[in-house]
């Protein structure tokens, strides 16, 4: 592993000094509170969670070029039991392919990923467990399965901490945070940039007297750079900094506004085709006494030119903001009290009005992080926090979408039975088809040895077949209360609910004959913290969209450790309470599988590759009559054009296309594979 002194190879350190600080908070446009509700534009097709046994933050995630999804973070309570990064990719339909952990001795957290050309994935992050110092950038390059292929770190002797990087010339890598290791014992923003082997190419710093942090780092048109984050202007007031640099990271021009001195003071800034700057942050909104958001524009000169603000009934924290095809979004987190926060998504049209809100409360610190945007996909990460354990979260929403809403169902338990056995009592051939708890415990025998229970259960998802795109399936199980001499749920309690991949009935199904379970998808109960949990919103989606692609057998809940005295409560469907019954809530856009005249995949030949002025698709289906879009994304995922598909044969001009890599999306019920294209000129 490489490991470079930020000491002695700083260069050219830029200071920039305490400026005159006049406080103006100017509310310009006040917008009234929305309910969550998704408009046309926006679609929530996609809401993933680990809900692993440990405690996950995603703090970003990004549409790969294969059009699954990789994310970051961090986790606590594997491996070494400190923090280490978290790398997980996964497909289209939300089924997670693998999870990679990374780290050493002491604390690894993960915060920003990028994707080379050839496939092969940036990690970023600090490391207190290699390097030089006590924190150090970390940088980690694998290849498209997550496997390790280089790792390097940059640091010096004090707290040196990676906030963002991007890839540049598709193997440089330029990288923003802060450094307190540069002489005044305080934080300095850092601006560097590496090849693809970790070797220092240039290293820039940029602060005052107290403290200074960057977040956020973008490449501008001319190959300089825009770095956002804040300085501190006394140990109470901030402001956000904008800086921009040339190619080599001296400075052009700092912009300052103030901003709330709030947690973590977040900054984010994207560019727009004119040339000015687009940033975010969170300001204190004095009529209503609370936090607030703020938009603000900026000119390529450095100068401000326009800024809104965004009052909602609950304090809000800004966290991120992108471009899409058509308009903005805004990740924050908003609270009345810190304890009991939401994730809240903010979406804006290229007017900077807001057109519609979405927001994710599961009880607790709920917290957004990073939004991306890339093949007209938006993706959201955070986390949130389910039974006092955090769990990483990414939502996507898809803007090319033709549906305007988002509709839920409630499913009740189809047929549920207990199976179990008494190793003193030999009653292993037992049916329990009727009995009012769905549990798994092993418990001593009332006459001694061993009473070891499981459950199954299933819900009738016919009725999801003729509905479109499922986005989310939530199963809550309530607890069922005492039985016996045991109070509710106790012991080391953590459970599994698996796939059955065998048919059973449930009057008749017993502990002898109990059918066979995949551990594909499994999903974790985690240990409870008190007899009487309930386990609400648990996410199922994999475990429901892998049955509806193959067979309904249902579901089996069994502990991880069935030895004496852990045990698991739950209400079956024959409880007294009807409230308490098990139920599955389905959550789907009105998006088709197929279209009215369509039902089979289209074969697709397109031709001449590498093109110069045209790219024609020639589909296998000449009467095929349906109105249908395709897209083209650029390399780094900005969408480049957008038409209509004709058919047997679509003629796609490419005369104003600039070379280099392209990729063209079709509707998936017609084609399901990326179409990759290179464009030439002659």
């Amino acid at each position: 592993m490489k490991t470079y002194n930020f000491k002695s190879l700083l260069i050219n350190k830029n200071k920039i000094y305490n400026y005159q600080f006049f406080l103006v908070i100017q509310m310009i446009f006040i917008f009234i509170y929305a309910k969550p509700t998704m408009t046309v534009g926006q679609t929530l097709i996609l809401e993933n969670t680990t809900h692993r046994p440990y405690n996950d933050i995603l703090f970003e995630t990004i549409v790969a070029i294969d059009s699954s999804y990789l994310s970051i973070g961090w986790t606590y309570g594997e491996g070494n039991f400190d923090t280490d990064i978290i790398l997980t990719k996964t497909n289209p339909s939300g089924v997670n392919e693998w999870q990679k952990i990374f780290g050493g001795f002491d604390q690894e957290t993960g915060i920003s990923i990028n994707e080379f050309s050839n496939g092969n994935i940036l990690l970023s992050g600090t490391s207190r467990s290699f390097g030089n110092g006590l924190g150090d950038c970390y940088f980690i390059i694998t290849d498209n399965d997550g496997n390790k292929i280089h790792e390097f770190t940059l640091g010096s002797f004090g707290e040196d901490y990676l906030r963002e990087s991007i890839i540049v010339n598709n193997e440089e890598i330029v990288f923003t945070g802060f450094s307190n290791s540069f002489g005044n014992g305080k934080k300095d923003v850092i601006l560097g940039k590496i090849d693809g082997n970790g070797n220092l190419i240039w290293l820039k710093s940029f602060g005052g007297e107290l403290d200074d942090e960057g977040w956020n780092v973008i490449k501008t048109e001319d190959n300089g750079y825009i770095v956002s984050g804040f300085t501190k202007k006394a140990e109470s007031t901030t402001s956000s900094m904008i800086i921009r640099t040339d190619e080599d990271g001296n400075e052009m021009w700092i912009y300052e506004r103030p901003q709330l001195n709030v947690q973590y003071g977040i900054n984010s800034t994207i560019k727009e085709e004119s040339g000015n700057f687009i940033s975010g942050h969170t300001i204190f909104d004095e009529i209503n006494m609370k936090s607030a958001l703020e938009i603000f524009t900026i000119s390529a000169d450095g100068k401000l030119n326009t800024f809104k603000s965004y009052d909602y009934p609950l304090n809000m924290e800004f966290r991120s903001i992108c471009k899409t095809s058509n308009g903005y979004v805004v990740a924050a987190s908003s609270w009345e009290e810190r304890s009991n926060s939401d994730i809240f998504i903010l979406f804006l049209d290229n007017n900077f009005n807001p057109l519609t809100t979405f927001t994710i409360n599961q009880g607790g610190m709920d917290d957004a992080w990073k939004v991306s945007s890339r093949f007209n996909k938006v993706v959201v990460s955070g986390s949130i926090e389910n039974n006092d354990n955090l769990d990483g979260i990414f939502i996507v929403f898809d803007l090319a979408s033709k549906s305007d809403s988002v509709k839920c169902m409630n499913l009740k338990v189809h047929m549920d039975a207990a199976i179990g056995y008494h190793d003193h009592l030999n009653t292993s051939s037992t049916n329990y088809g009727d009995a009012i708890q769905m549990a798994a415990y092993a418990i001593p025998g009332s006459f001694g040895g061993l009473n070891v229970n499981r459950a199954l259960f299933s819900f009738d998802l016919d009725s999801l077949n003729n509905l479109g795109s499922i986005v989310s399936a939530r199963l809550n199980l309530f607890a069922s209360g005492p039985i016996g001499s045991v109070s509710g749920h106790e012991g080391s309690n953590q459970a599994f609910i698996q796939k059955i991949v065998e048919p059973w009935e449930e009057y008749q199904v017993t502990w002898d004959n109990q059918p066979n379970t995949t551990k594909l998808n499994e999903v974790i109960l985690p240990k409870s913290t008190f007899p009487l949990q309930d386990y609400t919103n648990i996410n199922i989606l994999p475990l429901i969209k892998d049955i509806i692609e193959n067979e309904n057998y249902g579901f089996m809940l069994r502990l991880d450790d069935e030895s004496p005295k852990n045990v698991l409560l739950l209400c079956s469907s024959d409880h007294p309470i009807i409230e308490k019954h098990p139920n599955l809530e389905i959550c789907y856009t009105d998006i088709k599988t197929k279209t009215e005249n369509y039902d089979k995949i289209q074969q697709v030949r397109y031709y001449p590759n590498p093109s110069n002025d045209y790219l024609f698709l020639e589909f296998d289906d000449a009467d095929l009559q349906i109105d249908e879009p395709y897209f083209i994304f650029d390399i780094i995922g900005r969408m480049i054009q957008k038409g209509n598909l004709s058919f047997p044969l679509t003629k796609i001009q490419l005369t104003n296309f600039n070379c280099g890599i392209y990729f063209l999306f079709l509707p998936n019920h017609i084609h399901q594979d990326i179409i990759k294209f290179e464009v030439i000129k002659n």
